[in-house]
């Protein structure tokens, strides 16, 4: 019974060192034998990769947000400017139609006028 629990501590000992990069098995090999320390030397060493490596994806989230938030920024002033070009176009509309307005009630009136006109020359004759 004890073989058996034996032959599958190796064969997971086989899959674990099967999945790391040589360097590492060199390392973990050499902090093993030359001192009863290795242990600890190997977790300082582990953590202080992890800490690098947690480094790097903080730096490479923060370039990536930062760009993202550019890109936002840019994205809302041309909403901005959108929305100032279209305020500005409102009222170019407001003037051409007050324009309008009164053009229309002249030609009304002149209408008018030579309806009248009309009407009291067929009426005299």
């Amino acid at each position: 019974m004890g073989t058996g629990m034996e032959s599958s501590v190796i064969t997971v000992l086989v899959n674990v060192l099967d999945k790391l990069d040589p360097g590492t098995i060199s390392t973990l090999m050499a902090l093993t034998i030359l001192s009863p320390f290795g242990v600890l030397l190997l977790v300082a060493t582990m953590m202080i990769r992890s800490e690098h490596r947690n480094a790097e994806l903080l730096r490479a989230y923060r370039d990536d947000t930062k760009k993202i938030l550019e890109s936002y920024g840019k994205d809302m002033q041309k909403l901005s400017s959108y929305y100032k070009d279209n305020v500005e176009l409102v009222h170019s509309w407001r003037r051409i139609a007050e324009g309008f307005q009164q053009t229309v009630v002249l030609n009304t009136a002149t209408m008018q006028r030579t309806n009248d006109m009309i009407e009291t020359v067929l009426r005299n004759k």
